[in-house]
């Protein structure tokens, strides 16, 4: 018997599939029915009864995130959509291939939504959806220091040091001087904060993925890859937010290939 529970245990751990998933919670269910019926000695049963309890712990810790994510996984289309958003949603431990928000309550999210964003209502979501999706927010701002800074050699503090830390990532400086536009800074927050929108009860999810879409689609014409977009976008964060990132995965396009996105079509 305690073999067998081992064995649960084993199968647990490697289960990917909700077929997989759903047989380990029959089991713990079906724990003390299955007990009786084969009539098990004290001593086994108290091991078993412990063993069902650890089980149980660690599929309302597992488990049920795995079911949750499985099931409400997104389509390949979405997934690109989402990806734009990699940098914002990887930091909140959430992945790209679902819409649901699995790390926080929406409660939580409106605090969030209104200390970062100042939204606190669904018109202010659908205002900052327009915004960040036709590239309206800081974009303007960021893109008239940007071209000044090509043109004139104006310094810049943040943009410099964002620049300097994206070549010793492994950029070229005739790759980045092919960046048009700063605007990926606000593509890439757009699926970020509409996503968290919905989950926060602002807007129906059929809203966000319409101006998900568009941001999308505005950084393809933009941008000729997933590099490209994402050296874009920090450079816009430097200038726009004032802030130099040294850590993310999305800095150093070397490891891009290990990076959900990039199994991503960027077009």
């Amino acid at each position: 018997m305690r073999f067998l529970t081992w064995l649960m245990l084993c199968s647990f751990i490697g289960a990917k599939s909700v077929t997989s998933i759903l047989a380990v919670v029959l089991w713990i269910l079906g724990f003390p029915f299955l007990a009786e019926i084969m009539e098990i000695n004290a001593y086994d049963y108290t091991w078993f009864y412990y063993g069902t309890l650890v089980l149980g712990a660690l599929a309302v810790v597992f488990i049920a995130p795995k079911v949750l994510r499985i099931a409400s996984k997104i389509s390949p289309e979405r997934q690109r959509h989402m990806a734009f958003s990699y940098v914002l949603i990887n930091r909140n431990l959430e992945t790209v291939d679902t819409f649901k928000v699995l790390t926080s309550t929406a409660f939580m999210q409106r605090i969030g939504l209104r200390q970062m964003w100042g939204i606190t209502s669904r018109e202010d979501v659908l205002e900052i959806a327009q915004s960040l999706s036709q590239a309206g927010s800081h974009t303007p701002f960021a893109d008239e220091i940007y071209h000044k800074i090509i043109k004139s050699s104006l310094k810049h503090e943040e943009y410099d040091e964002q620049k300097k830390i994206l070549i010793e990532k492994g950029y070229t400086e005739r790759e980045l001087s092919q960046i048009k536009t700063l605007a990926a800074w606000d593509y890439g927050r757009t699926a970020y904060v509409l996503r968290f929108s919905a989950h926060a009860g602002y807007i129906k999810q059929k809203e966000a993925w319409t101006y998900m879409k568009a941001a999308a689609d505005n950084a393809a014409r933009e941008y000729d890859s997933w590099r490209q977009f994402f050296a874009a976008y920090h450079l816009g964060r430097a200038i726009a937010f004032g802030e130099v990132t040294e850590f993310d995965t999305t800095l150093n396009p070397s490891i891009f290939d290990k990076r959900p996105f990039s199994k991503i079509d960027f077009k």
